[in-house]
């Protein structure tokens, strides 16, 4: 398990630059910057990267838990290990996507699902009113709700470890990258 969190986060740190770009203003909304002096800002951006961390931990529990199930689907038919096996065969998939977009090759976009579209504006809208530090919490919880992949790729290795743990440590090491 260690060694596939330390991959994750090894893979996280080199994202680091896309996750900055995709979140960094986000980032900045949640700490109040410009609103509030500089200790109050640091507590709110504190405050915003720990309930990302609950949240996305939350996910991975979720994710673990979920190939709990698959492998015990698996077992039943004499399949092992059908959660990694699954994991892997997403992230190949993609990974070859994103290669086949690289080279010019048009594949097809899944549009975020409307409810979740609808939740997470009206999440941020109601964020915009509030104080900057449940401001923070709030968009941090809201966090994985966000239409990245790079998230979801981390969320099908969580699912691949087949334990709840597992995937809460899985990304709580893509948090930490």
């Amino acid at each position: 398990m260690i060694a596939i969190a330390g991959t994750v986060l090894v893979a996280s740190l080199v994202g680091s630059p896309h996750c900055a770009g995709m979140c960094g203003g986000i980032a900045a909304f949640c700490g109040g910057v410009g609103e509030c002096g500089a200790k109050r800002s640091m507590v709110a951006s504190g405050l915003y990267h720990a309930a990302r961390l609950a949240s996305y931990a939350a996910v991975g529990a979720l994710a673990g838990a979920f190939g709990t199930l698959l492998n015990a689907g698996g077992s039943l038919v004499g399949v092992q290990r059908v959660a990694a096996v699954a994991a892997g065969v997403a992230v190949a998939v993609v990974g070859l996507a994103l290669i086949a977009q690289a080279s010019g090759v048009q594949t097809g976009r899944v549009p975020l699902p409307g409810r979740v579209k609808r939740l997470l504006t009206a999440v941020h809208r109601a964020a915009a009113a509030m104080p900057p530090a449940r401001r923070a919490v709030v968009v941090g919880l809201a966090t994985p709700l966000l239409p990245c992949g790079w998230l979801w790729a981390f969320a099908a290795v969580a699912a691949g470890t087949g334990s709840a743990a597992g995937g809460a440590l899985v990304m709580a090491a893509f948090w930490a990258g």
